[in-house]
């Protein structure tokens, strides 16, 4: 008697589907890491941009209160502060906004209100008339501070950051901003 031998080409059904399934399994996985990394990466754009970005809190040497900073990562520098305040800052090309924690807390000025930084080269030109940084900070050395190569300044908001806001108020977090100005320092690299 013959025994009747099966000859096997390719896949059965069976190993087919299972296939498909683990494909389908690792496609899934695949995609569920890239979009919560797109997520991720889209939230952390979105603070680089918008860059509300909370000041840091650096302990000091020898010491049981904390030294504050407001590090602008984009620019590589750092403004020591004390106080009860936190500050933090919004994130334009040449300009940054800052936030004070306690106008944000009971006014809602969550975007700006507490000055304007600015940084420019100083070859860059102050206004229509073509005075540079580097000649306005020589002519007024108190509006100015030179730290590497940009020229740093500082202004005044110039409209009110919500409805509910005291000017005393906003002028006292302005106030207290311009005074970092020349303590501003390059941020130290670990």
């Amino acid at each position: 008697m013959r025994k009747f031998q099966k000859q096997q080409d390719g896949f059965s059904a069976v190993e087919a589907i299972l296939l498909l399934v683990i494909v389908a399994i690792v496609g899934f996985v695949g995609w569920y890491v890239l979009n919560a990394n797109q997520n991720t990466d889209e939230v952390n754009a979105e603070t680089r941009n918008t860059a509300t970005a909370a000041a840091s809190v650096a302990p000091t040497s020898k010491s049981t209160t904390a030294q504050k900073y407001l590090t602008i990562k984009e620019w590589g520098v750092r403004l020591p502060y004390g106080g009860t305040d936190t500050l933090s800052y919004t994130y334009g090309n040449s300009s940054v906004q800052v936030v004070s924690k306690q106008l944000a807390d009971k006014y809602g000025c969550t975007s700006f209100g507490a000055g304007i930084f600015s940084r420019n080269h100083g070859t860059d030109t102050l206004d229509s008339g073509g005075q540079t940084y580097a000649a306005a900070a020589k002519a007024n050395p108190s509006a100015y501070v030179h730290v590497g190569d940009y020229y740093y300044g500082f202004s005044h908001d110039q409209a009110a950051c919500s409805d509910t806001v005291t000017v005393d108020s906003e002028n006292a977090a302005n106030d207290f901003t311009k005074t970092l100005l020349h303590k501003i320092e390059v941020t130290p690299t670990h």
